[in-house]
């Protein structure tokens, strides 16, 4: 335990010193496990206010959202109170994501999280960033992929856009799988050349029943293809 604990607090540190040129006021946890909907019960949720369900999508076409927001840190940069949303991780470098993956559903839960937090109207404060927090690695990662190692807020175009996809893409989401569509996809075919020999085997087999069951995307819904994380 005292082994984590050291590593924690090396993890924050390194976490204030990488927006330290952007911090008014640094950030600190405000809310934990904060469950919206009707989320499976938790330890500790007797004491918690709950939250509704989140609702994405445009005019009726509409999903309700239920979930459990990790951790929620506020500070202030620029004279205006700001949210980061983490979500914690065991695995040593967790995986970030790309616009692409979210349009896709590849990478939804993260995001949702953030918008989630806005949408709920308990914060008085704005997105600032989102992210990963190894526990066994490096800390905190924000969750898109950035050109650089230095870490900056979230681009107000880009959160402007990421929200307009959720709307779009979760009720899409939710009606290929009321409908009982369940298309196979692995990504770039390409990736086999790159994988070790037992995911290959799996990107085949999943392939081949692909094929055989005609589990392909509709061509209605082409444009946007069902992910592995719904």
């Amino acid at each position: 335990l005292t082994a984590r604990a050291d590593r924690y607090g090396v993890q924050w540190q390194e976490y204030l010193d990488a927006f330290q040129s952007l911090w008014d006021s640094p950030p600190r946890p405000v809310q934990w496990e904060v469950a919206f909907g009707n989320a499976p019960d938790e330890v500790g949720d007797e004491n918690r206010e709950r939250l509704p369900v989140v609702v994405f999508g445009v005019e009726d076409d509409v999903v309700r959202v239920r979930g459990r927001i990790d951790r929620i840190d506020v500070g202030a940069v620029g004279g205006k109170a700001v949210y980061t949303v983490i979500d914690y991780k065991l695995s040593r470098s967790p995986r970030t994501f790309n616009i692409d993956d979210v349009e896709s559903g590849r990478a939804l839960q993260l995001v949702l999280y953030a918008f989630a937090a806005r949408r709920l109207g308990f914060l008085e404060a704005d997105l600032f960033q989102f992210g990963f927090w190894s526990l066994t690695g490096d800390g905190f990662v924000c969750g898109l992929k950035q050109r650089t190692k230095a870490q900056k807020p979230l681009d107000p175009e880009t959160a402007v856009s990421l929200e307009r996809t959720l709307d779009r893409v979760l009720p899409r989401l939710v009606e290929s799988i009321r409908n009982g569509q369940f298309p196979i996809v692995t990504g770039d075919p390409s990736e086999t050349y790159n994988a070790d020999h037992a995911a290959v085997a799996r990107m085949a087999s999943f392939r081949s029943v692909a094929e055989v069951l005609d589990k392909r995307l509709p061509v209605a819904t082409a444009s946007i293809p069902v992910g592995s994380e719904a």
